[in-house]
């Protein structure tokens, strides 16, 4: 959560120093996906490890594997449905999210 907060500071200053612009930033909505994203998959797990300890037990080794391809599905579809934007937005937005 702290990575997200500091997010909302940094993205429009960085955005300031390296485009020479500011980006308006939604931290409303950033902080609506952090919980849909962080805090209800916490919820749901601690539910259900209350719920079924058992299945929980014996799931966990696969976890961290299904955790990393939704991720790396998740990310890749947002990439993919800005794709254009993204490469014609040119090397310096690019330098911008590497420093990030």
């Amino acid at each position: 959560m702290s990575t997200t907060l500091s997010g909302i500071l940094a993205t429009p200053f960085l955005n300031k120093v390296v485009l020479g612009t500011v980006v308006p930033v939604d931290a409303g909505g950033i902080l609506r996906s952090a919980m849909q994203v962080v805090l209800v998959p916490i919820c749901l797990g601690i539910a259900s490890k209350a719920a079924a300890p058992r299945l929980c037990t014996t799931l966990s080794p696969a976890i961290p594997t299904v955790g990393i391809v939704v991720s790396v599905l998740v990310v890749g579809a947002t990439v993919a449905s800005c794709a254009q934007q993204i490469l014609g937005a040119g090397i310096r937005l690019h330098l911008a999210l590497l420093t990030l």
